[in-house]
């Protein structure tokens, strides 16, 4: 616990994931007036994805502030080296988190923040001079078909990332066709061992990408494969790698995400009779079938650009291409943004210094790094890692803590994490 109070700073929460409810503990023991805003329910992102298993032990998901909270309440907890799903997870740590908070804050659920100011101001307004005419920000929200204001002294956006895909198209944008078929593409990640798997079983599949999302639905879409025999996948990377299209960390601490990687190269790279693996390619157009209600893929091959395109046939699309921060809510504030990564470019210039290959890697910056030309807003969680893909939930709570620390005038050797 913190052993401080603040005046009664209005801050706003957006977001009620793992770090907008990080956050929220960690502002309300500081004694900030914290209020939590939530487009839809507690950690409904996570439920989107919760049947996947996490990489991450249970111990590396938690903090020792929400961990004494649950704690003091007599909470069920796994074991700290628990692999939990995304599902298990929300519902043993973070909606128990919430329901804790709802007695402290104000949570405000199926409530969308669409936009903020600050204040009367105009973005080109003030520029170095916003925190000395003291505006409060003002949020437009939408709730139950009604629009209201909201003022505040201080904002955490912890929206993060998701469901904000990328598209399959080369080049990031989307390929001719994508937009007008994006009701027969899914961009998120399928539960292929519950109801969502029956349409594809008997139907030719195309998934495209190469990160553990990829890799996942390959390897449960080769289990389909093994029960229906018509049933076939295409697995379109611009990974060129011969041993096959996930990276594999040297001596991987995550055994799970090493096995993982293993699994899905050995689908793409040893002969499987389901699974065709097109190496280096991108999706140069689509374009639905004139009869059959499937679509024509048109894949190019980036190592042989004068080569001919390759064109399938296939029923589903599945692309597991990324997802990008949604910058429209700030964009009428003073945010300074890097040109290749669209997160804020003090914390972005700072996961380039670190040049990590893997996340377990990546050092937690200090609360410095994480303000922008906007004063008392920060961008947090995996929004502030832009289209860096290597944020983990351990991190994010050390950035709040380290910004906690600061806006209470204490050294962040008290934090309240181990």
């Amino acid at each position: 616990m913190w052993e401080v109070e603040v005046h009664q700073k209005h801050l706003v929460i957006i977001g009620a994931g793992p770090i907008g409810l990080e956050a929220a503990v960690q502002a309300s023991e500081a004694g900030f007036k914290v209020s939590l805003f939530e487009k839809s329910g507690i950690a409904q992102n996570i439920q989107d994805w919760g049947h996947v298993k996490l990489f991450t032990p249970f111990g590396m998901n938690t903090s020792s502030a929400g961990m004494q909270l649950l704690t003091e309440a007599a909470a069920t907890l796994p074991a700290s080296d628990a692999l939990l799903s995304g599902r298990e997870f929300t519902g043993v740590y973070l909606k128990p988190l919430a329901d804790l908070l709802r007695k402290r804050i104000a949570v405000h659920e199926n409530s969308q923040v669409v936009a903020i100011s600050r204040g009367d101001l105009l973005k080109g307004e003030a520029i170095g001079s916003r925190a000395s005419q003291h505006p409060k920000f003002r949020l437009l929200v939408e709730q139950n078909q009604r629009e209201f204001v909201v003022s505040a002294d201080l904002i955490f956006d912890c929206t993060g990332v998701y469901p904000h895909h990328n598209w399959l198209g080369t080049g990031g944008i989307p390929s001719p066709g994508e937009r007008c078929l994006s009701k027969q593409i899914e961009y998120s990640l399928p539960d292929l061992k519950g109801p969502a798997a029956k349409k594809y079983h008997e139907i030719t599949t195309l998934v495209v990408g190469s990160g553990y999302s990829a890799a996942t639905t390959i390897c449960e879409l080769a289990t389909i494969a093994k029960q229906s025999p018509g049933s076939k996948i295409h697995w379109a990377t611009r990974s060129t790698d011969s041993q096959g299209p996930i990276s594999r960390m040297d001596e991987d601490q995550l055994s799970g995400r090493d096995e993982l990687a293993r699994q899905a190269n050995q689908l793409a790279t040893e002969n499987h009779d389901a699974i065709q693996w097109h190496r280096g390619c991108v999706v140069e157009h689509l374009q639905p079938h004139a009869g059959n209600g499937n679509i024509i893929a048109t894949l190019r091959s980036l190592n042989e650009p004068e080569s001919e395109s390759t064109q399938i046939e296939v029923g589903q699309i599945i692309a597991q291409v990324g997802y990008r921060p949604d910058r429209s809510l700030h964009e009428e504030l003073q945010i300074h943004e890097c040109y290749a990564t669209s997160g804020p470019i003090k914390l972005a210039a700072f996961l380039l210094g670190e040049q990590a290959a893997d996340c377990l890697s990546v050092s937690a910056c200090e609360a410095e790094t994480l303000k922008n030309p906007e004063p008392d807003y920060y961008i947090l969680g995996s929004k502030s890692y832009g289209r860096n893909t290597q944020f983990l939930m351990q991190t994010g709570y050390e950035h709040i803590t380290k910004i906690i620390a600061e806006l209470v005038a204490l050294p962040s050797s008290l934090s309240p994490l181990v």
